[in-house]
């Protein structure tokens, strides 16, 4: 995402919502330069630091707590922002918009991965353990907040195969992870039993199209 947005290395990147360190290595191995990261998890917040200074990554990439409904967030300080499932999660999600449009520079831009569908009471088992309720919106009115927000929205790609191609490479590896780590203790089983049940409806659901898995190029106007 830092070549979509062509940010040079005296760049400043504004990372929201990565959730645990995966995808904020992967960034700053593409984005050489100073990286903010704004993690609204409470149970993902100290395992992120951890992992970001064992990386040795904290001489440029720092991990601010946020709540994803109050933050105000810095104005105009982000030659670019990558967002990752905040607009899945948030209650305000306009609010939201217009927080991500304050912390942009002019013209500057920002790359907004999320889900999309349309709202339904069958969607919430696809989330069973994530940390607060999906809050799920058709593509058409995520990008109506963004451009209410003062956003222009340049692309709205759907990324949906790929996502479940990564999802099962991902447990591929975490099968491959499990049989070499041993037992798991009764409380990480359970955690696992109902993160694996969610993937699997979560999976289903996006290779019906019942769920999208949508990335927003947007530029501040």
């Amino acid at each position: 995402y830092p070549v979509k947005l062509s940010l040079p290395a005296s760049a400043t990147l504004g990372l929201f919502g990565p959730g645990l360190s995966t995808p904020v290595a992967a960034i700053a191995q593409a984005h050489l330069g100073d990286i903010r990261v704004f993690e609204w998890r409470e149970e993902t917040q100290g395992a992120l630091r951890r992992s970001v200074t064992l990386a040795k990554l904290d001489k440029r990439v720092t991990v601010s707590a946020i709540d994803l409904e109050t933050f105000s967030a810095p104005a105009e300080a982000f030659d670019g922002i990558v967002s990752f499932d905040d607009f899945s999660h948030a209650d305000n999600a306009a609010r939201l918009a217009q927080q991500i449009t304050r912390a942009l520079k002019p013209k500057a831009m920002a790359v907004i991965e999320t889900y999309c569908g349309v709202p339904g009471t069958d969607l919430a088992a696809a989330f069973a353990s994530a940390f607060c309720e999906p809050q799920i919106r058709p593509a058409a009115a995520v990008a109506a907040l963004l451009e209410d927000a003062g956003l222009r929205v340049d692309a709205s790609d759907d990324i949906t195969d790929a996502h479940i191609e990564a999802a099962k490479a991902g447990f591929r590896r975490l099968a491959d992870a499990l049989k070499e780590a041993g037992a798991l203790s009764p409380g990480a089983g359970r955690e696992l039993a109902w993160e694996t049940e969610a993937w699997r409806v979560r999976v289903r659901l996006l290779a019906s199209r019942r769920l999208e898995r949508r990335c927003f190029t947007v530029t501040r106007r």
